[in-house]
């Protein structure tokens, strides 16, 4: 019987982990980006870039001039088939960064934030022109320091810098950017708390089903999840906040499930015969499969849920 139960298991895991393994193709999933925000700007229209310390990020780089090649519609790079106008381009390309940042096509026309959401560099500065004041501001060298990284550049932090190197005849400002923490600590742990909640309802309900709760046990299954879900939560936050969210998330969390899996069944092996007579090793590691399953189930059904609700 026990064996039935396994292997059913087993099987429904394989379906899970393959569903949440399959390949994604043609750039599906999330992409990590660079976010901007700005205070205190003078003109309510301005154009912003990242300089890059590559000079190809993704689909974003400008095709060099190969005599090797015979067909030339290589080398004639038409920057307007980036959404980008002539002028303005000619405007950004004067400028030639003291570092030997490149500039790539992307440029965005803004008021009170900028973002770069697919394949932004990683090393980078952010160059700004202001078209009424006929003015570069750019900044130092930034990374990216997290799947989404926000800064924040507040304008009265301009100075002028006098030994430019730009082509053209445009004055040009240093700015400061500021890098500003993307983690909602409180809605994080709102949400921990409630997921540890929904853990031990579930676990304690299915307890309660095989008739093996009682003070002991109970002390037991709060004790064992607790540790559990710290390290789940824990493991998950860091994954979430260096990549992303996506397929090899939910693959990344099925992986820990089933390490929880082995753990909890170790442990209620060991400790549940002790707690009440009406366990059994066998009846440990059947409770410890079934709850865990349920667990897993749950999480990914309603881990979404649970963000959007807090």
């Amino acid at each position: 019987m026990l064996r039935n139960k396994l292997i059913r298991f087993f099987i429904l895991f394989s379906i899970i982990f393959s569903l949440l393994s399959v390949t994604a193709y043609a750039d599906m999933g999330p992409k990590p980006s660079v976010n901007v925000s700005f205070k205190s700007a003078n003109e309510d229209k301005f154009y912003v870039t990242l300089l890059s310390k590559e000079k190809g990020q993704g689909p974003w780089y400008i095709p060099e001039k190969d005599e090797s090649i015979v067909d030339e519609s290589y080398s004639n790079f038409d920057i307007e088939e980036y959404g980008i106008k002539k002028e303005l381009w000619d405007i950004f390309s004067s400028f030639k960064d003291k570092d030997g940042y490149y500039l790539l096509p992307f440029i965005a026309e803004c008021t009170d934030s900028f973002r770069w959401g697919y394949y932004p560099p990683e090393s980078f500065k952010v160059l700004i022109y202001f078209p009424k004041s006929d003015l570069f501001a750019v900044s130092k060298i930034y990374e990216r320091y997290a799947f989404d990284s926000y800064f924040e550049i507040d304008f009265k932090t301009m100075t002028k810098i006098d030994d430019n190197t730009s082509e053209s005849s445009k004055d040009v400002y240093l700015i400061d950017c500021e890098p500003v923490s993307n983690y909602d600590y409180k809605t994080e742990a709102k949400a921990f708390i409630s997921r540890i909640l929904l853990t031990l309802l579930i676990e304690i309900g299915i307890a309660f089903i095989f008739g093996i709760l009682n003070k002991r046990s109970f002390i037991l299954l709060l004790s064992v999840n607790t540790v559990t879900q710290i390290f789940l939560n824990t493991a998950l936050n860091i994954k979430s906040y260096y990549n992303g969210e996506g397929f090899t998330y939910y693959r990344y969390f099925v992986l820990l499930e089933g390490l929880i899996l082995i753990f909890e069944a170790v442990c209620y092996v060991l400790a549940l015969p002790k707690c009440t007579e009406k366990s059994t090793r066998k009846k440990a590691i059947a409770y410890a499969i079934i709850a865990n399953s349920a667990s897993l189930l749950s999480g990914l059904l309603f881990s979404k849920v649970l963000n959007s609700i807090l």
